[in-house]
This record gives structure tokens, sequence and C-alpha cells, in this order.
């Protein structure tokens, strides 16, 4: 398991980002939850991440309810970084 940063995950997806012309916004979603899924404490970039997102969902929110592009993206940070 790798332990990206922000920046690494966000380049990461910019190519499917631009190509789906979605926002930037969703992208910070999902890399939001794959910091929480990831994350191996507090000392991890993931971790760093998680913290500083500016994305912040209610406490009964899931990857599950957030939108198909999302996830999309989510599993292609999986698909990368995992």
């Amino acid at each position: 398991m790798q332990d990206p940063t922000h920046d690494e995950m966000m380049n990461a997806l910019a190519d499917t980002v631009d190509t789906l012309d979605v926002e930037t916004g969703e992208a910070e979603v999902a890399v939001y939850w794959f910091a929480n899924d990831y994350h191996g404490g507090q000392w991890s970039n993931l971790y760093s991440v998680l913290s500083t997102s500016p994305y912040s969902p209610g406490p009964t929110a899931t990857l599950e309810s957030e939108g198909d592009v999302i996830r999309m993206l989510y599993e292609e940070l999986e698909s990368i970084f995992a």
C-alpha cells in the first residue's frame, strides 16, 4: 500500500477529471474517502489529506451514498495506490 500525498492523488486523477469534464470538487470527495479508508495513522500522508480536506461529510455519509462519478474516481485511486 502506498501513502500518496494530496497532490499525487489529484495529479493521478487529472486526466480522468478532464476527460469526463467533472468538477474538481468531485475528485476532492474521492480523495477524502480514499484517505479515510486507507490512512495508516496520524503520521501518514493519507491522514494529513483526511485532516485537511475541504470536504466534510455528515455523520451518516458513506462512499456508497456518493454519486457514480465519485465512486469511479475512488476506484481509480484504488487501482493506482492500493
